[in-house]
C-alpha cells in the first residue's frame, strides 16, 4: 500500500488552513504542518485537525523551510500544495489513482500538475493557469533549492522525469486582490536581498519583473525583464509571460510604435506559437486606435488560441495565459462591430465575452446597448437565465445604462432586496412630482443638519455660505419669509433633540 504524506509551510494562515485540511485528511495518511512564526489560531487549527505540526523559525528561505518539512515526512509520496491551493472532492479518487498507476515505474519522479489561479475577491474569476510540481517521490536525492520560487530538483544519478498529467486540477487563490499587494512587497524584499551575493539567480529578474508588473512599476518590469532576456532566462511554464508583461509595459509606458513591434517581433522569433503575443500586437493598435489593425490581430490570435489548445490534448501546452485575456479580446471585437453599426454581430460578441466572465462589466453594459430593442420582460428573463436575480442584482445593475431600462433596475432593486432611496425609485417608475418632492424633503434635512454643524464649527461657515441655498441662510439670522420661517422651526427642532441626546 503507497502512504502519502501531506506537506505545508504556513504562517498566519487561519483562514486559508481550514480548506487544506479538509482536503488532506481525505488524500493523505499524515499530515505535516510546520509553521514559521503564526501569531493566530493557525497551530491550533492544524493540532485539532490530527496534523503534526513542528516549528521552524524564518529565515527567509522558502526552500530550507520545505525541506525541513521533508524531513519530517514519512510517507512514500509527498503532497506539498500551499495553504491556500486545494483540490475539489470531486477528484481526491483520481489522486490516489494516479499514484497508484506510477507507483512502480521508478523512473517517474512525480508529476507536473495543473494549477489554477483564481481570484476569489471578484466573484472566483479565472486569472490564468499553468503546470507546476505539487507531487512526487519522498527521495533524499529530491529536494527544494532557492530561497524564493523554490523549485525541486534531483540530484540522484539515474534518469529519470516529471509527468506531466490531467487527472485533477489545483487551485490556488493566492494571488487574490486582497493579499497581492503584500505578497509582491514580500517577494521583492527576499529578491533584492540576494542581489550581489551568490544565490542571486538569472532567473531571479524575471521574478523581480514579475513582481513588479503587479505593482504597476513598469520601468522596473522593463529594466529587468530586459536583463533576464539577454542572459537567455527560461522560466518553465512561464516562457509566454515574460515577455507578455515585457511588452505590456511597452504599452502602458506608451512607448513608440517602433519600439513596441521590434519587442514583439524577437520574442515571436522565440515563441512563434503564443497567442498572447499576437493580442498584445492587437492591444498596442488598440491603443493607437487603429482598429482595422486590432480587429485583424484579435481574430488572429483567437484561431492560434483555438490550435493551442488542441495541442494541449497531447500535451504540449504548458501555460495558458490567455483564458483571462479571451472577454476583453471579445468585448473589444464587439465593440468595433458596434462602430460599423453591425448591432446583431456585436451582441454575439458581447456574449462570447460574458461565457467566459460573466463578471466582465464592460461587456455586460456594452451588450445592452446593443440590444437596446429588446424588450425588458425579454432582457430579464435573457439576464436570469444566467444570473443569480438576487446575489447577483447589484453587479447587473451596476452594468444598466443610465437610462431607458428603469423597469429593469426596478427589478433587481426588489429581488437583490438593495436599498435604493425613495426618490430614485420614483423616478425610475416615471412618478415626477413624488420623486422631486421626496428628493426636496432629502435635501432640506442635509441642509438643516449643515447649519447645525456650521454653529459647532466656525471654519465651516464661509464653505456654507457659498455652497447652502440663501433661504437657508437667512433662517439663522432674522427669518423674513414664510419659507425661512420653517426651516427656522425645523432648526430650533434639531437643537432640541440633539441638547436631549
Amino acid at each position: 500500500m503507497v502512504n502519502i504524506s501531506a506537506c505545508v509551510i504556513v504562517k498566519n494562515e487561519a483562514e486559508n488552513l481550514p480548506r487544506w485540511l479538509e482536503c488532506m485528511q481525505v488524500l493523505a495518511d499524515e499530515m505535516v504542518v510546520v509553521d514559521t512564526g503564526s501569531t493566530d489560531a493557525t497551530i491550533a487549527i492544524a493540532k485539532q485537525a490530527g496534523a503534526k505540526v513542528y516549528e521552524f523559525p524564518w529565515c527567509n528561505d522558502f526552500a530550507k523551510a520545505k525541506n525541513f518539512a521533508l524531513s519530517k515526512a514519512k510517507g512514500q509520496w509527498i503532497l506539498f500544495l500551499d495553504a491556500d491551493e486545494y483540490i475539489l472532492a470531486a477528484d481526491f479518487a483520481a489522486v490516489r489513482d494516479l499514484i497508484r498507476r506510477y507507483e512502480k515505474n521508478l523512473t517517474i519522479l512525480g508529476f507536473m500538475c495543473r494549477l489554477v489561479n483564481i481570484d476569489v475577491d471578484n466573484h472566483n474569476q479565472y486569472l490564468n493557469d499553468g503546470y507546476q510540481i505539487r507531487c512526487f517521490r519522498h527521495l533524499p536525492n529530491l529536494q527544494y533549492t532557492g530561497a524564493i520560487h523554490e523549485v525541486l530538483q534531483y540530484k540522484g544519478k539515474e534518469k529519470c522525469s516529471m509527468e506531466l498529467v490531467k487527472d485533477f486540477t489545483i487551485y490556488h487563490t493566492g494571488y487574490s486582490s486582497h493579499i497581492m499587494q503584500r505578497k509582491l512587497q514580500r517577494n521583492i524584499k527576499l529578491l533584492l536581498a540576494k542581489q550581489g551575493t551568490d544565490e542571486f539567480r538569472d532567473a531571479d529578474d524575471y521574478y523581480l519583473g514579475d513582481c513588479y508588473y503587479g505593482l504597476g512599476e513598469y520601468e522596473k518590469v522593463i529594466m529587468h525583464i530586459r536583463r533576464a532576456i539577454k542572459n537567455k532566462v527560461k522560466v518553465l511554464g512561464n516562457e509566454v509571460r515574460m515577455y507578455a508583461i515585457f511588452i505590456q509595459s511597452m504599452i502602458f509606458l506608451q512607448r513608440s510604435e517602433a519600439e513596441v513591434q521590434a519587442a514583439i517581433a524577437e520574442a515571436r522569433k522565440v515563441l512563434p506559437q503564443a497567442p498572447e503575443l499576437v493580442m498584445l500586437m492587437g492591444q498596442d493598435a488598440w491603443k493607437r486606435k487603429k482598429y482595422q489593425a486590432a480587429e485583424k490581430a484579435f481574430r488572429k490570435c483567437l484561431e492560434m488560441y483555438q490550435e493551442a489548445r488542441l495541442r494541449e490534448l497531447d500535451k504540449k501546452m504548458e501555460t495558458d495565459e490567455m483564458q483571462s485575456l479571451l472577454p476583453q479580446i471579445y468585448c473589444n471585437l464587439g465593440y468595433i462591430e458596434r462602430m460599423k453599426k453591425q448591432e446583431v454581430a456585436a451582441a454575439a460578441l458581447f456574449v462570447k465575452a460574458l461565457a467566459y466572465d460573466k463578471y466582465h462589466v464592460a461587456s455586460l453594459q456594452n451588450f445592452f446597448r446593443s440590444v437596446a430593442a429588446l424588450d425588458d420582460i425579454a432582457l430579464i428573463q435573457w439576464l436570469n437565465q444566467r444570473y443569480d436575480k438576487k446575489a447577483d442584482a447589484a453587479f447587473i445593475m451596476e452594468a444598466l445604462p443610465a437610462s431607458g431600462r428603469e423597469k429593469v433596475f426596478l427589478y433587481y432593486v426588489q429581488q437583490g432586496q438593495l436599498s435604493v432611496k425613495e426618490w430614485h425609485k420614483y423616478l425610475l417608475a416615471g412618478k415626477l412630482k413624488a420623486a422631486a418632492a421626496s428628493l426636496t424633503e432629502e435635501m432640506d434635512s442635509l441642509y438643516r443638519l449643515a447649519l447645525v454643524r456650521a454653529e459647532q464649527d466656525d471654519s465651516s461657515k464661509d464653505v456654507l455660505a457659498v455652497l447652502l441655498p440663501e433661504a437657508y441662510q437667512k433662517a439663522i439670522v432674522q427669518p423674513q419669509q414664510p419659507l425661512e420661517f420653517r426651516i427656522h422651526r425645523k432648526l430650533q427642532h434639531m437643537r432640541a433633540d440633539l441638547q436631549e441626546e
